[in-house]
């Protein structure tokens, strides 16, 4: 609801304004991490962050990505059993 009326506060007519900002990243998922656990209830899920994340900052609106990160932690924590282990990790794509 929070998250909804934040949003609700940055619409300029019908598009949605997005506030860009640099910003280091592991932070943020730490706190979709929380997020998603709280949303879970019960039971125990062990998230796992990559350290490799510390070194890591985005260009991003940060209410946006929190909210995109939000929804996969809580998809991927739900295809989860009680005791399984989450990892966040850093992969670097490759030159094409």
């Amino acid at each position: 609801l929070a998250d909804n009326a934040a949003e609700a506060g940055t619409h300029r007519g019908d598009t949605l304004a997005l506030r860009e900002e640099r910003f280091p990243l592991a932070p943020v998922l730490r706190e979709a991490v929380s997020m998603a656990a709280q949303q879970l209830g019960p039971g125990i899920r062990h998230w796992r962050l990559d350290p490799a994340l510390e070194e890591v900052a985005l260009r991003a609106d940060r209410r946006a990505l929190r909210a995109a990160l939000l929804q996969v932690l809580t998809r991927a924590a739900r295809a989860t059993a009680e005791g399984d282990s989450i990892d966040i990790r850093l992969e670097r794509a490759r030159d094409s």
